[in-house]
């Protein structure tokens, strides 16, 4: 039978070993290097962090803590999501490791709060299949202790009830009730064997209508799929009969961002003139948005007349290049 696992502890320090084996710098002995480029980012870090460490240090910074964190005081959480052996090689093998990763995603959002899960990354790239997450245990409420003093009486004095603050003790939180939830199980197994065929067979219908449920969810997913495939043989044929129009979607989804309307888009294809306004881009090479206040933007066409955003003169990514090298220059000794 296979079982999920869920191992949690807490970040002392800086944590920088484990974030450079999360990030990769360095490659253990039990990594499968051909297959790093499988390993997915879950979690997108702040505009201007582009590292676990800076997210974490982003979610302290902007949470409203109402007293000074302690430089012994745990700042972070982590989180390793995996399963049996067996069973992921299997969610593998059948193309389904992304839903297991945003279901995974999903209950931790759910239970930990989706502003506290600062990073997450799957690594593919071990034996078994695992996302390794962050949490920042930011709180708000009175601490566990203050709260049973005023249930018992012996607290003199009224306390703020909506103070931020960080606790890696998560109290009477959803985290504590699954907790508890695994407990009451474990001892349920211990006491399985002395149930009566009655409660057996209750459970083995239980068993019957969770399984018609999974196959519903199957033709479900199966249908959806459908749909998507459906979907990228259009977008496949748009992109291949009508790669000029495929392109302007591109740019129409860039000066969107920017703030430009539609018309705004149509207009600057049809006159070719450029338009001076604030250019704002986010680069995956470079994973971090780069902008300018003061630019000349303009849709012009390439040698097979298929139209690309220009930011003064250059194309959307020889201005992040160009972006990304004035600030190493600005940051020459610095760790970027």
């Amino acid at each position: 039978m296979g079982y999920a696992v869920l191992h949690i502890d807490k970040a002392k320090g800086s944590d920088s070993g484990v974030t450079a084996h999360i990030e990769r710098t360095y490659t253990p002995n039990n990594v499968d290097a051909s297959r790093t480029h499988l390993n997915r980012e879950l979690v997108q870090f702040p505009e201007n962090d582009t590292s676990r460490t800076q997210a974490i240090e982003h979610r302290i910074a902007t949470a409203g803590i109402y007293r000074k964190v302690a430089d012994n005081q745990v700042r972070a959480l982590r989180f390793i999501l995996s399963g049996s052996h067996e069973d992921m090689l299997r969610i593998e093998k059948n193309g389904r490791l992304s839903e297991w990763c945003e279901a995974s995603m999903d209950w931790l959002r759910q239970t930990i709060g989706a502003e506290n899960v600062v990073a997450a990354t799957l690594h593919a790239d071990e034996e078994t299949p695992h996302i390794h997450a962050t949490v920042v245990p930011i709180v708000q409420g009175e601490r566990r202790k203050a709260k049973d003093e005023a249930d018992n009486g012996k607290r003199k004095y009224k306390t703020k009830r909506n103070k931020v603050r960080l606790c890696a003790d998560f109290g009477n939180s959803e985290l504590d009730k699954a907790e508890q939830r695994i407990e009451a199980l474990k001892k349920e197994a211990e006491q399985a064997q002395y149930l009566s065929e009655q409660e057996k067979n209750n459970i083995r219908k239980e068993v019957v209508v969770l399984k018609d449920r999974l196959k519903d969810k199957d033709r479900e997913l199966e249908q959806r799929q459908k749909e998507l495939k459906a979907y990228e043989e259009d977008r496949s044929f748009i992109q291949r009969f009508m790669p000029p129009f495929f392109a302007l979607l591109n740019v129409r989804r860039l000066l969107a961002f920017m703030g430009f309307s539609d018309e705004q888009v149509a207009q600057m294809y049809r006159t070719g003139e450029a338009v001076r306004a604030k250019a704002k881009v986010y680069s995956s090479m470079y994973r971090r948005y780069f902008e300018e206040d003061d630019t000349m933007l303009c849709i012009e066409k390439d040698q097979k007349q298929k139209p690309f955003l220009s930011i003064n003169g250059l194309s959307v990514p020889d201005w992040c290049e160009h972006k990304w090298q004035q600030l190493i220059k600005r940051n020459r000794g610095k760790r970027l």
